[in-house]
């Protein structure tokens, strides 16, 4: 997994000069970069996801942030179990999410009344070095506090302060 920010940067900021220790920090950079991901739903590395909803309803957020919504594809279970593609939902930015739509004019098709009967691809995440600086930042304090203080029990008020924002609020 590629996190926000390489060991070079980990290190320069742990103060850390040898090299007995990376397997540890690296380990604790993709461990700050699922933590993230999980508790904020900010993905740190470009990558393809998929994300599975139990039906089509009015407007659809996908979980993730952020979303190139140009890479959204749509497939699904119809009634009788037979999995098709849906062709021309509209994926559109709005809150700093991304949700989808039908097309202008039309609506959901019917689906299958099972769990994943709709199947949303699409890639996530920021692209090469573009991941924020707040969110670089967060990093480097959750590695920081596990590194010093080897405990996973709890992390420092400041990520909140940081990365609240990109919260993705369950409804």
């Amino acid at each position: 997994m590629a996190g926000p920010i390489s060991l070079a940067d980990a290190k320069a900021w742990l103060r850390v000069d040898d090299d007995f220790e990376d397997a540890v920090i690296q380990q604790l950079i993709d461990t700050a970069a699922r933590h993230i991901e999980n508790v904020y739903g900010v993905v740190a590395a470009e990558q393809t996801r998929t994300f599975l909803f139990d039906g089509f309803s009015a407007e659809m957020r996908l979980p993730r942030n952020p979303v190139d919504t140009a890479s959204v594809t749509v497939a699904y279970y119809d009634l009788n179990g037979t999995p098709l593609s849906f062709t021309g939902a509209r994926a559109v930015e709005r809150d700093g999410w991304s949700w989808l739509f039908p097309p202008i004019g039309e609506v959901w098709p019917k689906c299958a009344l099972v769990p994943g009967a709709v199947e949303v691809t699409a890639t996530v995440g920021y692209v090469n070095d573009a991941v924020p600086d707040d969110i670089k930042q967060a990093t480097r304090l959750l590695i920081d506090h596990w590194f010093t203080t080897r405990d996973y029990s709890c992390q420092p008020d400041s990520i909140d302060f940081l990365i609240d924002h990109y919260r993705f609020r369950r409804v």
